[in-house]
């Protein structure tokens, strides 16, 4: 997975330009959906794209705050989803531009499967004035009541920037935060397909939806915290 970030990165801006980001409004987010999913595919895309009244540097390490809780259960908006998810830590590598985790998310909801082992990686690229951030995530559902393998496997892929905004008078500090997200699903054999019911795919959509919709904010969140605690000292 640490190859395929390096990857990942490398296609970031031919990824971008054919996604048509520069055709987005600011805020701007736009969505595609595949409920029809039949063996391997994507049946999630996300594009969203926000300014941050602050600058690059403090928006890219309040981005990454957000990504190294490596569920991302904190973004998520409501007790609803929170109910239907609950997350197990199970091992967790960390350095200044990395973090692996392992986990499983349990799913006492989905009937005849006990949850989600998930691998995940996030990777952190800094440039001049901009950084990058890969984070993927690998599941693999689990058959109630046994550790086999439901017979899919889940490759969820966040390609996120934070890029400094040049303002007119060049004393207002501004940061435009980009979002490209693909949740895809494969079939390992032929069992897997029953797992894809309507009511599951539905969940799991409507997981990721809030939770990329929610991550704005919650990189807001931390900002304006910081710059009050700031102010307050």
């Amino acid at each position: 997975m640490i190859r395929d970030s390096d990857e990942f990165y490398v296609g970031v801006d031919s990824l971008f330009t054919e996604k048509g980001f520069s055709e987005l409004r600011y805020p701007g987010q736009k969505t595609n959906i595949n409920r029809k999913l039949v063996g391997d595919g994507i049946y999630l895309e996300m594009m969203i794209q926000h300014v941050l009244p602050f600058g690059f540097r403090d928006t890219e390490k309040a981005v990454w705050v957000c990504l190294s809780d490596m569920g991302l259960s904190t973004l998520v908006d409501g007790t609803d989803t929170r109910n239907r998810v609950h997350f197990h830590a199970q091992h967790t590598e960390s350095s200044q531009n990395a973090v692996a985790c392992s986990f499983f998310a349990a799913t006492p909801d989905q009937k005849g499967v006990s949850g989600v082992q998930t691998r995940q990686v996030v990777r952190k690229y800094i440039e001049e004035n901009r950084a990058v951030f890969i984070h993927q995530s690998l599941g693999e559902p689990k058959l109630e009541g046994s550790n086999s393998s439901v017979g899919i496997q889940m490759l969820n892929v966040w390609r996120i920037t934070v890029e400094h905004q040049a303002k007119q008078n060049n004393r207002d500090a501004a940061s435009v935060l980009r979002l490209h997200f693909t949740a895809s699903s494969r079939d390992m054999w032929s069992t897997g397909a029953n797992f894809w019911t309507p009511a599951s795919l539905n969940m799991t959509i409507a997981y990721f939806e809030s939770t990329n919709s929610r991550l704005p904010d919650a990189v807001e969140d931390i900002l304006v915290d910081k710059s009050v605690g700031n102010t307050s000292t």
